[in-house]
């Protein structure tokens, strides 16, 4: 009884306080004037369900396995579940043994899309019957359209249907979009359509649609409703203001004739649609590597000590929180009144709203929202940085984003690209490489779009030599030359036949080439053997085991008259404005053996690299 006394007293004081009260009154002439509302929740006990947490629960698991479906949908069911139990402030902290309230899961899922289509529909035939169909010769009930089917054409994407079909400005666009989504629930991405399927959209058109016409409104604070928030500033204002929506609408007025009937259409401008979502992308994908977040779906509540509270649209307003505390509302084109904007920012201390230009680039955009954060800095690099050693790879980095940390903490820092377009790109292998390094690349096209996988060269593995001694390392040299070396073969160098006495020296690697025979020993013999050898054609050549793989390589190089270079090889890849985008540098030996390139190493190189080194310059690596 008490409770709805209350209710009566709340509705006389709105009847009497709110003509009177000059801050709140509404000017209703005005589509993008922002709403003051009450709300509260009433279930039925039959259409609930008592759930006891236990131990390692936590509410997103819980509803997952109550009534499963996408992340999506479990964030909606999730909201509902937050009204359900008020009590709990932070529903990521729930204690095993506590009793929550969760709607029945028959219910849910008959009545919950059912609801949805049924708001829209009630918009639709509102919007309708109050209209003067009289004056233009048509009944109610002829001009009366609950929803609109349209089949998708090629050429066709949703965002353009919407303006084109419902006279929806650029600014609305994206506040229809929830509306299509929910009565075309069989599409998963709305990105992705195809001509002849069918579309319901709906009945009303552009932003004459009730509820269409703010991004945010100012609420009566209810217990039923979610509160995010932070510390207030002491002394700070709390009564509610007027929200206006500040939408730039582009209208033309066009008489056209249908069934004989002249009737004004509003056409919005062709002009290119200001799209967001690839923002967004690129800053939940650049935050998420500082432990942030952005918000895009679902209402974000900020209260206002104990007489309101501040409900924003997140999906026209998305929300970026930091892991310090920072919450930051980002404002595109204006649409936040310079007045909320000033009663957020003085309320609390931790909360702010970032305006973003329509042509503001991506970096000047993580610019400022990096610099609320103290933990983390952004600094201008327009440098190369190297990554790893074993090759080495130097990158042009545009900007840079640091951790701040200790003497003792482990360095943490990723770094920004800018490229004109994807032929610029670093070679997918690249990026991975650098990743394994420890060092992130995060590339922007255009300066907005965070850009997808690049073309990535296959991995290859490379040959390596045996060198578990010396004289194994040469055999499988001359293999991997195309040579066929002998082993342990005895050669004379003196005969009975020529000399009346013999001697022969056991090689232990005996090669023959078109010209001469080479002797390969690990030990030496005389030089008075050495010169006879010589006379009659044989060449000796001794390895130690002492001696280094380079130093061996090269003796057996220069035996077999092959020619080779030693040096620190460049191959540049991603060129960008005259400039390149990076470098891999490559000590090897490199021999040109019938045309076919061969760079012989001393330390393992990253499979990536060695697929693209083969596939976009035609190398081949051998490791000694």
């Amino acid at each position: 009884m008490g409770k709805r006394n209350l209710s009566v007293w709340r509705f006389v004081f709105l009847l009497f306080f709110i003509p009177s009260c000059p801050s709140l009154v509404f000017s209703y002439q005005k589509e993008d004037t922002a709403h003051l509302f009450f709300q509260k929740t009433a279930v039925l006990k039959e259409n609930v369900d008592t759930y006891f947490v236990k131990n390692d629960d936590w509410i997103f698991n819980i509803i997952r396995k109550k009534f499963g479906g996408s992340e999506k949908e479990i964030l909606k069911i999730l909201e509902v579940v937050k009204r359900l139990n008020p009590e709990i402030e932070n529903p990521d902290r729930v204690y095993p043994g506590q009793k929550l309230l969760l709607p029945r899961k028959d219910v849910y899922m008959t009545t919950g899309l059912t609801q949805e289509k049924d708001k829209i529909i009630k918009k639709t035939e509102a919007l309708n019957d109050s209209s003067n169909a009289e004056d233009k010769g048509m009944s109610v009930c002829e001009k009366k359209e609950t929803l609109l089917k349209y089949t998708v054409k090629k050429g066709d994407c949703v965002s353009y249907i919407i303006q084109d079909q419902l006279g929806v400005s650029s600014a609305d666009i994206y506040r229809m979009l929830h509306d299509v989504k929910t009565l075309n629930p069989n599409i998963e991405d709305l990105n992705i359509i195809y001509p002849g399927q069918k579309l319901l959209l709906p009945g009303y058109r552009g932003a004459s649609a009730p509820g269409h016409a703010t991004v945010l409104t100012v609420a009566k604070q209810n217990r039923n409703l979610p509160v995010s928030g932070g510390k207030a500033k002491k002394g700070a204002i709390s009564v509610p203001i007027i929200a206006k929506d500040l939408i730039n609408k582009q209208v033309i007025e066009k008489k056209q004739v249908v069934s004989g009937k002249e009737f004004v259409k509003e056409i919005v401008k062709k002009d290119k649609i200001i799209n967001h979502e690839k923002q967004i992308l690129a800053m939940r994908y650049i935050l998420s590597r500082i432990n942030g977040s952005v918000i895009t779906n679902g209402n974000y509540y900020i209260p206002l000590s104990s007489s309101g509270q501040i409900t924003i649209n997140c999906s026209a307003i998305p929300v970026i929180e930091l892991d310090n505390g920072v919450t930051i509302f980002v404002d595109f084109s204006r649409r936040m009144p310079e007045s909320l904007k000033r009663l957020i920012q003085s309320t609390w201390e931790k909360y702010s709203v970032l305006t973003i230009e329509e042509n503001e680039a991506m970096p000047s955009i993580i610019k400022r929202i990096i610099n609320t954060s103290k933990d983390y800095s952004i600094k201008k690099c327009g440098t190369y940085l190297k990554v790893g050693n074993h090759p080495r790879i130097d990158i042009f980095i545009d900007w840079i984003v640091s951790k701040k940390v200790s003497a003792t903490e482990k360095p943490y820092s990723f770094g920004i690209r800018l490229v004109a377009n994807r032929s610029s790109l670093l070679p997918g292998s690249v990026r991975r490489y650098s990743d394994e390094m420890g060092f992130e690349v995060v590339e922007l096209v255009k300066g907005k779009e965070i850009a997808g996988n690049s073309d990535r060269y296959g991995d290859l593995n490379v040959p390596v030599l045996n060198s578990d001694t010396n004289i194994i390392l040469v055999e499988f040299l001359l293999s991997t030359l195309g040579y066929t070396p002998l082993q342990h073969s005895e050669v004379d160098i003196y005969s009975m036949e020529k000399n009346g006495f013999k001697a022969s020296v056991t090689a232990d690697l005996l090669l023959k080439t078109n010209d001469k025979r080479i002797i390969i020993n690990s030990k030496k013999i005389s030089q008075e053997f050495v010169d006879v050898l010589k006379k009659s054609g044989t060449e000796m050549v001794f390895i130690s085991d002492s001696e280094s793989k380079k130093k061996v390589i090269e003796k057996i190089l220069h035996a077999v008259n092959i020619p080779f270079l030693c040096d620190d090889f460049k191959f540049f890849f991603s060129r960008q404005d005259g400039k390149n985008g990076g470098t891999i540098s490559l000590p090897a030996i490199r021999i040109n053996d019938n045309n076919k390139l061969l760079y012989f190493v001393d330390r393992k190189v990253d499979n990536g690299i060695c697929g693209l080194l083969h596939d976009k310059w035609g190398i081949n690596l051998v490791k000694y």
